[in-house]
């Protein structure tokens, strides 16, 4: 099972995207997009902003960081802790863009979620709260 974190940003997604798509940090085929094409993400991101107009002020949220981290001992490869990523970003954050990045630079496998926090779809902002974590993280343990 994965332990599920979430973080949210008032930053511009530009250093979080460079940041999670090193190569040190990921291969390419570990790095994809959800309603976006992940090599134009953080101009995706701009282009719903601005025509939602949205994420003008600084004081904004401009971005939900999602991490969800594999045990060492659950013997995942990154192929499948990839594919477990692409399966719930689909569930949790289908009106979004968003960024999936599958790291092994460390013991343990683990995938990165950055998520647009206007939809393309509807121009709302994504809220969270503690039903909406919790609901990542049992479906995440299903997933495993």
């Amino acid at each position: 099972m994965a332990i599920i974190k979430m973080l949210s940003s008032k930053a511009t997604v530009n250093k979080i995207e460079k940041y999670l798509t090193r190569e040190e940090k990921a291969e390419e085929k570990h790095i994809s997009g959800l309603n976006c094409n992940h090599e134009e993400f953080s101009k995706e991101c701009k282009a719903t902003n601005l025509l939602y107009d949205k994420n003008k002020s600084a004081g904004e949220r401009k971005y939900y960081h999602v991490i969800q981290s594999f045990s060492p001992k659950d013997n995942i490869t990154p192929e499948r802790a990839h594919s477990i990523a692409k399966e719930f970003a689909e569930k949790h954050f289908n009106k979004n863009e968003v960024l999936i990045a599958t790291h092994k630079d460390k013991e343990h496998i683990h995938n990165h979620f950055v998520v647009n926090s206007v939809s393309f779809e509807t121009g709302k902002k994504y809220h969270s709260d503690n039903k909406n974590l919790w609901d990542m993280k049992r479906h995440s343990n299903e997933l495993c």
